[in-house]
């Protein structure tokens, strides 16, 4: 059985979406369904492309104890044939993500992540950019998308128990 392919989209790939990438990976592996799951990020900012993820998003995934690997790459029209889970941060990357696929071939792929929260906020579904408001966002952000990825995984693991 092939993994499960799931894409982290947001901006730069700087900040939201690689800090979802390691939450879920160790959500993922606490779960003991690393191996079923590949999991990568990006972003939409050809300006950050190949730039080190943000500062303090980093120290944050560290203080938590999860891995952050990598550096940002651009979204590219092929992710979205190959992933089969692609999570936008927010309203506008979902646009880009649809706009990426005029046919509409792989609309059905894209969601926001906040869908899959189970905190009640459903008037705003997008996870906020921390880069302009400062650190305390940061950890409101982590938070976000912490209670995003575990109802994510309850989805995702629950669609891995029907398909055997």
């Amino acid at each position: 059985m092939s993994p499960k392919k799931v894409l982290f989209v947001c901006y730069g790939n700087l900040c939201r979406s690689p800090m979802a990438k390691a939450i879920f990976q160790n959500l993922l592996q606490e779960a003991g369904l690393f191996h079923r799951f590949e999991v990568d990020s990006s972003g939409f900012s050809p300006e950050c492309v190949g730039r080190s993820y943000h500062p303090i998003t980093r120290t944050i995934c560290e203080e938590e104890g999860l891995k952050l690997e990598g550096k940002s790459r651009l979204t590219q029209r092929e992710d979205l044939e190959r992933f089969d889970y692609i999570l936008a941060m927010d309203e506008d990357i979902q646009s880009s993500l649809l706009a990426l696929d005029a046919e509409g071939q792989f609309h059905h792929k894209v969601r926001l992540l906040r869908e899959f929260s189970d905190s009640g906020q459903e008037c705003f579904l997008g996870v906020p950019d921390p880069v302009q408001a400062g650190p305390e966002l940061f950890e409101e952000v982590y938070d976000l998308i912490d209670d995003s990825c575990r109802g994510l995984l309850r989805e995702l693991a629950q669609d891995e128990d029907m398909a055997g």
